[in-house]
């Protein structure tokens, strides 16, 4: 009996510690450090269990054609990943999420963001591969955001606000298929800014930008070229 028990035991840790390494879809440092140790939730069942101690939750590829509003029961939540669903919309009850700081809903079908998003406190942001035609001041609005990922949508313009994102590091926008037009004073602005990758046909101001960051750091890329 006693060998049974340790036996369950043993077999809990190795369950634990593996829902501990579950890929989370993130990939900024502050993310990973808020993440480090502790148990990511796969299952909105069993999250339900017990939705006060829900700080991590990955619901990647489950068939969501709306967006579960039971999540909002988890006030606790803090990392939130809804990728490669079929969701068109976020409720405004977003705003009740108040801990959360790092958002992916890539491979979706949003086309728009309700303006109680821009009362969340983002650190890292994914919403790659939607049906996005504008950064919205609910984006813009968020200082402490640091990874901003909106590759794979059908944005023209990155609006001259952008530098409301004081913090911001890297920042992915367009595609191959989406010429992206910018202001380079703007974009100056942020002044943390390490990564940007886009496409654009303005490559005498994408040229004068990458020189202004080049001083210190960067990877700045235009597939277009």
């Amino acid at each position: 009996m006693k060998k049974y028990i340790l036996l369950l035991t043993f077999f809990f840790k190795i369950i634990t510690i593996s829902a501990q390494y579950i890929d989370i879809g993130f990939t900024s440092e502050y993310i990973d450090s808020v993440a480090r140790g502790k148990i990511r939730y796969t299952s909105l069942e069993e999250a339900l269990k017990k939705p006060e101690k829900v700080e991590i939750l990955i619901l990647k590829n489950k068939g969501f054609k709306t967006f579960p509003t039971e999540i909002f029961k988890f006030k606790n939540l803090q990392i939130l990943n809804l990728d490669e669903n079929q969701i068109s919309d976020i409720p405004p009850q977003i705003n009740q999420l108040k801990k959360l700081v790092g958002f992916a809903m890539q491979m979706n079908q949003l086309k728009t963001l309700p303006k109680e998003f821009g009362e969340l406190n983002l650190v890292e942001l994914r919403l790659s591969a939607n049906l996005l035609i504008e950064i919205s001041y609910s984006i813009t609005n968020q200082k402490n955001m640091k990874d901003l990922h909106l590759d794979g949508n059908y944005i023209e313009i990155i609006p001259l606000n952008i530098d409301n994102l004081e913090n911001l590091e890297v920042f992915y926008i367009g595609g191959s298929n989406v010429k992206i037009k910018f202001n380079v004073e703007s974009m100056k602005k942020l002044k943390k800014l390490k990564i940007f990758f886009l496409c654009t046909v303005q490559k005498k101001e994408f040229e004068e930008l990458k020189r202004h960051f080049k001083k210190e750091y960067g990877y700045f890329s235009n597939i277009c070229n």
